[in-house]
């Protein structure tokens, strides 16, 4: 037996253990049932992971919707290309210049609580606030967090203190 083989048998006594129908099981993991099928009887390579070896998104369609929110709406969309910026632009979080669809991707970011658009943003901030859930508090504890290791800072701070103290 090869290791797709035992992959497939693998899953189907653990979907069979469940009780589940491998349409069922399918619709649980938003794959095709050809599909489940098919590894099942070890004829398919099982990619689960990404490049880095880790699952990236595990969760249900339903938690999903919860994670990303409201998405942008439609007249917000539509407000927001009007005024897309394609000769020139200036991210109004990284402050990096940049040239539309060359030099970086522009992305609407919106308040995923209303899905109203907020600005055009580059890509790559557009993926830091996501990582970071647009969390204020969570962001703030990112800036702590860098502070305590930017040496600069903390020799800075520490000047600062040292300064108030002697002066109190």
């Amino acid at each position: 037996m090869n290791i797709k083989e035992k992959i497939g048998k693998r899953l189907r006594e653990l979907r069979t253990t469940k009780g589940l129908s491998q349409e069922k099981f399918s619709f649980e993991c938003e794959l095709d049932r050809t599909y489940i099928a098919s590894i099942e009887q070890g004829r398919r390579n099982v990619s689960i992971a990404n490049k880095a070896g880790k699952t990236r998104r595990p969760t249900c369609k339903d938690c999903r919707k919860d994670i990303d929110g409201v998405p942008l709406k439609t007249s917000e969309k539509k407000r927001m290309e009007a005024i897309k910026p394609e000769v020139f632009f200036v991210c109004p979080i990284c402050k990096k210049a940049s040239i539309p669809g060359v030099t970086a991707n522009l992305v609407i970011d919106h308040d995923h609580k209303t899905g109203n658009a907020r600005e055009w943003i580059c890509d790559s901030c557009n993926t830091g606030l996501g990582r970071f859930k647009d969390n204020i508090e969570l962001m703030q504890e990112v800036i702590k967090y860098l502070k305590k290791y930017n040496k600069s800072y903390c020799i800075f701070s520490n000047i600062l203190k040292k300064l108030r103290r002697h002066h109190s």
